[in-house]
This record gives structure tokens, C-alpha cells and sequence, in this order.
């Protein structure tokens, strides 16, 4: 029976200053943020998966490699 109470009191300690402020943090930051933050968030990793087409560089002429 010590063992339950023991196991409980710990379990408490850590319920309480440990998941209780982290998770009280992540709900106030979570205040702060505005539906048009999460849809820029959601829009900038749509644009991150799909591949960006690759452009060629200009090849400089001779003349103009001279002229430098």
C-alpha cells in the first residue's frame, strides 16, 4: 500500500509542476496567434513540398568575359 501512495504522490509532483505549466504555455501561446497566421503557416508548407522548377543560368559570351 506504501508503494501506491508513494507512486501517487510522484505522479501528482509531476502532473503538477512539470505538464500542468507546459501545457498552460502552449494554450497562451496558442492565444496569440490569428487564423491568417495559421493559414500562412499552412499555405508556406504546401509551397515546400511541391518542387521548385529550376531555371538555367545565363551563359556569359566570350566578349562579354573579356570585357571584365
Amino acid at each position: 500500500m506504501a508503494v501506491t501512495i508513494i507512486g501517487g504522490q510522484i505522479l501528482c509532483l509531476l502532473l503538477t509542476l512539470l505538464v500542468t505549466p507546459v501545457v498552460y504555455s502552449y494554450f497562451d501561446d496558442l492565444r496569440l496567434w490569428k487564423p491568417a497566421d495559421l493559414w500562412k503557416l499552412v499555405l508556406r508548407l504546401l509551397r515546400a513540398g511541391k518542387p521548385q522548377p529550376i531555371q538555367p543560368e545565363p551563359v556569359a559570351s566570350k566578349a562579354e568575359g573579356a570585357s571584365l
